[in-house]
């Protein structure tokens, strides 16, 4: 099975599974290397949310500068102290900065096209953290997964996509946001239909939705061209 086949297997499966179960067992079967998302210790599950109101203190001058004031100067505990500290040995901080700016987003916002390269990801993973029902994570993976996708099954009028492109692609630039935003088209769309997401509670959505994330994350990995 070549890479583009196998991305459209993952697709159809995750089109057909009527629980998360049945599309763990599907993308089992196909082969490619699929780690279960309990099984993988680099990634454990997101268990909480995040909303603006619970970082009020930081959102209200959210230059890099003032996440270290944030530090010295509030009452911070000593992990926040921490996870700061190592935010900025790795030089994290503007990363930080993207994931506040998407958790204070609103619908009428312009869905990052003016973020430049290095916050546009954890852009999206700020919108996630606050709503991760409604926003997928977003990641070079998995937009890379859903371009080869697209690329077969869509006529795309206006946009070239490129498979080489996508499948060479080692992160994700502000220009790449018509092709995120193609991706949150369908994952809306696949969600009002999934009679799946329609049987369960919110607890058992997002434990379902999580698994799409990781599935294509890990499918979108294993397609890069070295």
């Amino acid at each position: 099975m070549n890479d583009q086949s196998l991305v459209y297997a993952i697709f159809e499966a995750i089109k057909k599974a009527d629980s998360k179960s049945s599309l763990i067992e599907s993308i089992i079967k196909l082969k490619f290397g699929y780690t279960e998302r309990g099984d993988d210790k680099s990634y454990p599950r997101i268990s909480f949310s995040i909303s603006p109101k619970d970082i009020l203190d930081i959102a209200k001058d959210i230059k890099v500068s003032s996440l270290i004031e944030f530090g010295t100067e509030s009452n911070a505990t000593g992990l926040e102290k921490l996870l700061l500290a190592m935010a900025w040995k790795q030089n994290d901080l503007k990363k930080l900065k993207g994931i506040i700016e998407g958790i204070n987003s609103t619908e009428t916002d312009p869905d990052g096209k003016n973020l430049p390269l290095e916050r546009l990801v954890f852009y999206y993973f700020g919108r996630h953290l606050v709503n991760p029902i409604q926003y997928p994570i977003i990641d070079q993976h998995v937009i890379r997964a859903f371009a080869v996708f697209h690329a077969s099954t869509e006529k795309v009028d206006s946009q070239t996509v490129d498979i080489n492109y996508w499948l060479k692609k080692n992160s994700l630039a502000a220009k790449n946001g018509w092709m995120i935003q193609e991706y949150l088209n369908w994952y809306s769309k696949w969600k009002n239909e999934s009679s799946a997401l329609k049987a369960v509670d919110d607890y058992n959505q997002k434990e379902f939705l999580a698994e799409v994330d990781f599935v294509l994350m890990q499918v979108g990995k294993k397609i890069k061209m070295k």
